[in-house]
């Protein structure tokens, strides 16, 4: 009797533990820590500032979802690049948590803009290529 109390215990602490993790990542002050141990390792690493307002865990898929995304980076003095994406997904196919084969079975941004301010050159902007087109589309498809 008394080992099945202790054990009660012990799953009830375990699973109050596991949820309070749960709740404790989705928080927005853990989003502030991400977002400043990911913009330090960006900054020095690519000179780019990362910003991520919040994380959450998807349950069904399985996965981990960063919310409100923004990337700014430099180029040059008057090239630079601004991202934001609304949802970041990162979802862990079924499948492969039987296999314990564990990869990232699909990534979906949803919610973006992408700002991108060229070099002011003489010459006019030339249309951009079919062929290069066709291979930014098709860069999805290449991944594994």
């Amino acid at each position: 009797m008394r080992f099945k109390s202790v054990l009660g215990a012990f799953l009830f602490i375990l699973l109050a533990s596991f949820i309070a993790l749960v709740i404790f990542v989705q928080t927005k002050s853990f989003g502030r820590l991400v977002t400043k141990v990911v913009t330090d390792i960006s900054e020095r690493k690519l000179q780019t500032k990362v910003k991520i307002k919040s994380i959450s865990i998807s349950v069904f898929p399985p996965g981990l979802e960063l919310n409100r995304v923004r990337v700014k980076k430099q180029i040059s003095a008057e090239e630079k690049i601004k991202v934001e994406l609304g949802k970041v997904g990162f979802y862990i196919g079924l499948i492969e948590i039987e296999e314990k084969n564990l990869t990232f079975g699909e990534i979906k941004i949803s919610d973006s803009t992408i700002e991108y301010n060229f070099p002011k050159k003489d010459q006019e902007l030339k249309e951009i290529d079919q062929k290069m087109i066709d291979q930014i589309f098709r860069i999805p498809d290449e991944l594994p």
